[in-house]
């Protein structure tokens, strides 16, 4: 029985802006694996509900073969979007596409051509190339990390570093191995939430994967293009995104550590705050200072809420 891919889309008021990665996602090539589409309505306030629901209509007719579905998820968080996404996927494997990327039309069979050669593998991912709307400006390109683009090279890689991971705006997932880390049941991370940029969530899941057995790889032939409007190029969205990836880091690294301590957390905590002191004391670059100390504070308050957990858990 061939087995089949389930394209998903999770949105928080994206507006009309989606329709363009819509579309892009409807032209993948490989309808005989593509079980359906599904756009995962998080809770939007805004018309992307109907802009959905119009493209729907379009598609009928300009991609009859294509099953679309919007689903309405009102807990609002990207994780919980994604939960949704794999409960209701019928495919075998389930595609993460960000609402704001246009992958390439062979994405699906770059991938797919991963997962049937490497049955162990839990979650593959590829190239996110940054695609500036306007720009792009210097800061951002120094940055363009933050911003997910990720490049692991030209040949097909194992991602086994236990604190790395794939970046969610487009990867595929063997349905069964995320069952199988019971993150449908509880998760440690909520990732974006509305206007928050928290995250962590992708780190999260490649964690999991690799605790329950299963492998994370990288193919340089799944690409897709990430759209960066200006007002992601700015300093001040760099800083609290850069904050909030701090934050997150301690949690990340609390999660693939195989025996936290307190010890452990509290020298963890005592260097970023000593690297917190000297970016304070000697980084005087004027776009990058405000950065620099945005990811340095996130850390910081990461360690301290790490160590927190910690002490709660050895306390009970």
């Amino acid at each position: 029985m061939t087995t089949r891919l389930t394209l998903g889309v999770c949105t928080f008021n994206r507006g009309p802006a989606i329709q363009q990665t819509l579309r892009a996602i409807a032209d993948i090539r490989g309808p005989a694996r593509i079980a359906e589409l599904l756009v995962i309505d998080n809770a939007s306030t805004d018309d992307t509900p109907r802009v959905i629901d119009d493209f729907i209509a379009h598609a009928s007719h300009s991609h009859p073969a294509l099953i679309i579905r919007r689903v309405v998820e009102p807990r609002q968080s990207l994780a919980q979007a994604r939960r949704r996404l794999i409960d209701e996927a019928a495919g075998d494997f389930v595609a993460f596409l960000d609402d704001d990327v246009l992958p390439d039309p062979a994405w699906a069979e770059s991938v797919l051509d991963i997962m049937d050669r490497q049955p162990n593998c839990g979650v593959v991912g590829g190239r996110v190339r940054l695609k500036f709307e306007s720009g792009p400006t210097r800061i951002a390109l120094r940055y363009s990390s933050f911003l997910a683009r990720q490049d692991l090279g030209n040949a097909e890689l194992l991602v086994d570093d236990p604190t790395r991971s794939l970046v969610g705006a487009a990867m595929c997932l063997r349905k069964q191995a995320v069952i199988a880390t019971g993150w449908l049941e509880s998760q440690a991370m909520p990732d974006r939430q509305g206007a928050a940029l928290t995250s962590g969530g992708d780190n999260e899941l490649c964690i999991r994967l690799r605790r329950a057995g299963y492998e994370v790889r990288y193919t340089p032939s799944a690409v897709v293009d990430h759209l960066i409007p200006q007002r992601l190029q700015t300093v001040p969205y760099l800083a609290k995104l850069a904050a909030s990836i701090g934050n997150s880091i301690p949690m990340i690294k609390l999660l693939a550590h195989p025996n936290p301590t307190l010890s452990w957390a509290q020298t963890q905590l005592r260097l970023a705050q000593t690297r917190q002191a000297r970016a304070m004391i000697f980084e005087w670059r004027r776009e990058i200072r405000p950065i620099r100390l945005a990811e340095h504070e996130g850390r910081v308050d990461g360690w301290r809420y790490v160590l927190e957990k910690l002490s709660k858990s050895a306390r009970s």
